[in-house]
């Protein structure tokens, strides 16, 4: 199956309003974000993708390198100027998006959201997601630079830090898949929920619905403290509400959050 993510291969098959309408794509590069980020701040205007084959610096949340062999991977970074009250659902609409389009181009996959926006195929990870806001001076340019990797057609057990924890598209099927299916399907996902986002309408509790972190005994690791307990909700600003082992309330907005 021929795979290349060319800006003309995903122009002959998305249907978006806005959101990829604008594709640099690149075979090698040193990071999607800081190329969004920068066009963010020089002014262009949101649906702006980059996408990539590799990445020499990819990272992921709390500044982990996100590694991926060349062209085995969706690598994309999406710029998005949804007003400073709707930064925090951009999370919400990535993860959402990301299992979407993998339930549309592979349906015999059954993809679940762990909070905050990881994506999983049996319970290990084929999708991290990273969001960052940025802005050109002041709050009211603030933007949103997402970036959404998923692993889709390499075997993880090739990299033995991440073996045991993740998958790929390819691991769960036993055959390749398109990237550019893939592309195509979450860019349509993406801007539908943006724009239902932009509506008013309720993204929050969509998200929460996915989630499989509610209700289950987590291990909650921050910067500063480590704890057990049961994660039994979230808030509208997508913090975890963790009942921990002493009966205390705890809420987390940030860390490394697994499910016992």
């Amino acid at each position: 199956m021929s795979d290349q993510l060319s800006v003309s291969a995903v122009r002959e098959r998305l249907n978006t309003r806005f959101i990829g309408q604008t594709h640099q794509h690149f075979a090698l590069t040193n990071s999607t974000q800081d190329i969004v980020t920068e066009a963010g701040r020089a002014g262009a205007q949101e649906g702006l993708i980059v996408t990539a084959d590799e990445q020499s610096r990819g990272r992921g949340r709390f500044r982990r390198s996100w590694v991926a062999p060349p062209g085995a991977s969706l690598l994309v970074s999406v710029l998005l100027r949804p007003g400073p009250e709707r930064l925090p659902m951009m999370s919400m609409i990535a993860a959402l998006a990301s299992a979407r389009a993998i339930r549309r181009v592979v349906p015999e996959l059954a993809p679940e959201v762990k909070w905050p926006n990881d994506v999983l195929l049996k319970g290990r990870k084929a999708c991290g997601i990273l969001v960052e806001v940025a802005d050109s001076g002041n709050d009211a340019s603030k933007y949103a630079v997402v970036g959404i990797g998923i692993n889709v057609n390499w075997d993880t057990a090739s990299i033995p830090e991440i073996a045991e924890a993740s998958t790929s598209l390819a691991n769960e099927t036993g055959r390749a898949v398109s990237r550019v299916d893939l592309l195509c399907a979450l860019l349509e996902e993406m801007e539908r929920l943006y724009l239902q986002a932009q509506g008013g309408e309720d993204v929050f509790t969509q998200w929460r619905s996915a989630l499989v972190t509610l209700g289950r005994q987590v291990r909650v690791a921050g910067s500063d403290s480590a704890f057990q307990g049961v994660a039994i909700d979230v808030e509208p600003s997508g913090a975890l509400v963790v009942m921990d082992d002493a009966n205390q309330r705890r809420i987390v907005h940030a860390g490394d959050v697994t499910l016992s």
